[in-house]
């Protein structure tokens, strides 16, 4: 029967997953297949898995389960093998791999934070503080403004949201850098400046959400920022077995064949 992976972890973990349901109609009994000094988190399927919600969400809370006690190194939503044999003898082939990534998670979790201009607070502070702009902002809504006025205002406005986006990411990675391990660039997101995942100490992770909270404080209302987490370390396992480029809800393919 084909296997389907959830993550990677010590051998030495036991994990608790005699409650846990995996993915799969009906949804299968979780287990853990061990094969030297690793072990993966497995449940048996028949057959390549649809990134529907149901199953989407029983990924992922298999693996926030598995990251409260020990470190995990994530599989993409996905991850078949062909059989449990097969996973064993992956993870023999993969210790040198994987063991000194599973050392840096150990007591870490991932964060993300996106940050997008608030534009309305943006631009009434980008006029506040130009003479010439305002004028010629008055100029358009009383429209004496000509059309060479209407194109300067915008694109003066524009170079400015820009300035004020660079400044502001600069900020929140100079600030946060002092309280996360590392950080990685995240996709680009609709309406987002910024967007980038931060590997935390689970020690620091009050210190994370109160730096977050006086930069809100500091960038008087002109960025909203988002935090998410803790989430499993997806953007911190270079090395991890899922394959390149397979994001948590789309399909990775095969492991272990």
């Amino acid at each position: 029967m084909t296997v389907y992976l959830y993550g990677v972890i010590r051998a030495t973990a036991h994990p608790r997953v005699g409650e846990l349901r995996g993915v799969g109609e009906p949804p299968a009994r979780v287990q853990v297949v061990r094969g030297g000094e690793l072990a993966a988190v497995v449940s048996d399927v028949l057959g390549p898995v649809r990134a529907k919600r149901r199953d989407l969400l029983a990924h992922q809370e298999v693996l926030e389960a598995l990251a409260v006690d020990e470190p995990v190194v994530p599989m993409r939503f996905g991850t078949l093998a062909d059989s449990v044999e097969a996973v064993r003898q992956e993870l023999l082939t993969r210790e040198r791999e994987l063991l000194p990534v599973l050392d840096r998670l150990t007591d870490r979790d991932e964060y993300n934070l996106k940050a997008s201009l608030v534009e309305e607070a943006a631009l009434r502070r980008i006029l506040a503080d130009d003479p010439e702009l305002r004028r010629l902002n008055e100029a358009t809504r009383s429209g004496r403004a000509t059309e060479a006025d209407r194109i300067a205002l915008g694109e003066a406005v524009a170079a400015r949201v820009t300035a004020r986006e660079r400044a502001a990411e600069e900020q929140i990675l100079h600030r946060l850098g002092g309280v996360t391990v590392a950080g990685a660039p995240a996709p680009a997101v609709a309406g987002a400046f910024l967007n980038t995942s931060f590997l935390v100490d689970r020690a620091d992770a009050e210190r994370l959400r109160d730096a977050v909270d006086a930069l809100r404080a500091e960038l008087g209302g002109t960025v909203e920022l988002r935090l998410s987490g803790p989430l499993p370390p997806y953007s911190f396992t270079t090395g991890h077995p899922a394959g390149e480029g397979a994001g948590a809800g789309h399909p990775a393919g095969a492991w272990a064949s």
